[in-house]
């Protein structure tokens, strides 16, 4: 019979459980958590939605910066009165997931829009 000691005492703890031991060096925390990550595509999708149908609606092209300053505008606007949204990307700049989202898209009017909106709250 194989016996078990665990010493959390030690400097990096240890657990040795038969011929297994595990040392504090070894110990990590590993957080997966596929809803945060479903959530945090579904908002990049959505401001990558936002973006485009604004310029759809609005017949404005990508490549013009004064259109972009435009659809930027728009989009703000928009932020702001989808309070839920709004609240979404509040959230996700306290809990430090901003970049994520912002590496997420591929759409570069999202990026400055994630900018402008991320300017607009810290002031």
């Amino acid at each position: 019979m194989s016996e078990s000691t665990f010493n959390f005492k030690a400097a990096v703890g240890q657990i040795i459980t038969g011929d297994i031991s595990i040392n504090g060096d070894n110990i990590g925390i590993q957080n997966n958590c596929p809803e945060a990550n479903q959530e945090l595509i579904e908002l990049a999708n959505q401001l990558e939605n936002i973006i485009k149908n604004i310029q759809g609606q609005m017949n404005l092209d990508p490549i013009k910066q004064a259109d972009q300053i435009i659809t930027v505008q728009v989009a703000q606007q928009e932020i702001e009165q989808q309070t839920n949204l709004r609240g979404r990307l509040v959230a996700a700049i306290k809990a430090g997931t901003f970049e994520t989202i912002k590496q997420l898209t591929q759409h570069p009017l999202v990026q400055i829009l994630l900018e402008a909106f991320k300017a607009g709250i810290e002031i």
